[in-house]
């Protein structure tokens, strides 16, 4: 245990040299400034809240008759998705509700930057390997007293662990902007979901850690596969492309191939997991959850029989 933590201390050693993870930094404060900087210009040319959502109403109202008219099978799970919308909005009038003006709710409504720092973390996964090995740099681990076992899983582990400290800069980050924004009297912690027909209140600091920790674990999958991929092929490129499009096209895949029965046991059929926010745990984002970890396990397994087969002479 001692020689994998002093490993896992040197992997972290190296990436706080690097300019890459400073890069990441500061391009993830930049996108969450700019999206603060746009959240405050809205607020301050939003004259009244409550009429700004009754427009907001009328077009959703106006959409949804379109499509409907339409009558696209495709468009139906946006078409809920609207209703639900116009649904909340209108509860939210009637009983002085303003979600999006607060600490939380900002914090809630800035949860797709997580899609960026997935994509960070693909990187640092594709490249924690493949660069070693491309540089030879490799060998210099090899010839210490250190397993080859313990040596890629102090490296999955960096990336595990970089992972939760990206995760938690996110929201630290989001966290003081909206602060500067709406100060410490918005700290309200309602949010609104909408359960069979019906639009109820939520506790919004559980709903938001919620929403965090079903954005982290289909990361877990993605950077195990990037690793991966940068271990058998020795290729930090094709690894970061492979992962990046396979997270971005999933949505896409798991819809193909929704109509097969075996598709609940792929990987891509179970990585949007912000689907199970309106419900409590159930056994279906239990399920979920599952198929992640055992393909995370699977992705892992693969890249520690590969590097203790491979001949680095």
């Amino acid at each position: 245990m001692n020689k994998l933590l002093y490993l896992v201390k040197g992997e972290i050693y190296k990436i706080q040299k690097s300019n890459q993870l400073l890069i990441s930094i500061m391009l993830l404060f930049i996108i969450v400034l700019s999206s603060g900087i746009s959240n405050w210009i809205s607020i301050s040319k939003e004259h009244n809240w409550k009429e700004s959502l009754k427009e907001q109403i009328e077009e959703n109202q106006m959409l949804v008759k379109d499509l409907r008219e339409v009558g696209n099978t495709s468009d139906l799970k946006y078409i809920n998705e609207l209703e639900n919308d116009i649904l909340k909005d209108k509860y939210s009038i009637s009983h002085n509700i303003n979600e999006k003006s607060s600490v939380f709710g900002f914090i809630k409504k800035n949860g797709n930057i997580c899609f960026l720092v997935n994509i960070i973390l693909m990187i640092f996964a594709s490249n924690i390997m493949a660069k070693e090995e491309r540089w030879g740099t490799i060998k210099f681990l090899l010839i210490r007293p250190y397993s080859r076992s313990k040596i890629i899983l102090s490296k999955y582990l960096t990336v595990f662990l970089l992972a939760i400290g990206f995760y938690l800069l996110l929201i630290i980050l989001l966290g003081i902007i909206g602060v500067i924004i709406y100060g410490f009297g918005s700290l309200r912690s309602v949010t609104l979901i909408v359960q069979d027909g019906q639009v109820l209140e939520h506790n919004l600091i559980v709903t938001v850690l919620k929403q965090y920790i079903y954005n982290f674990l289909p990361i877990l999958a993605y950077t195990s596969l990037a690793f991966m991929i940068s271990t058998i092929l020795r290729s930090n490129g094709l690894a970061i492309a492979v992962s990046i499009i396979v997270s971005t096209l999933g949505g896409m895949i798991s819809s193909a191939i929704s109509k097969f029965n075996l598709s609940r046991y792929i990987l891509f059929t179970n990585t949007d997991l912000n689907k199970y926010l309106s419900n409590s745990f159930s056994t279906n984002d239990m399920f979920s959850i599952t198929v992640i970890i055992i393909y995370t396990i699977l992705f892992l397994l693969i890249s520690l029989l590969v590097f203790k087969k491979r001949d680095f002479i």
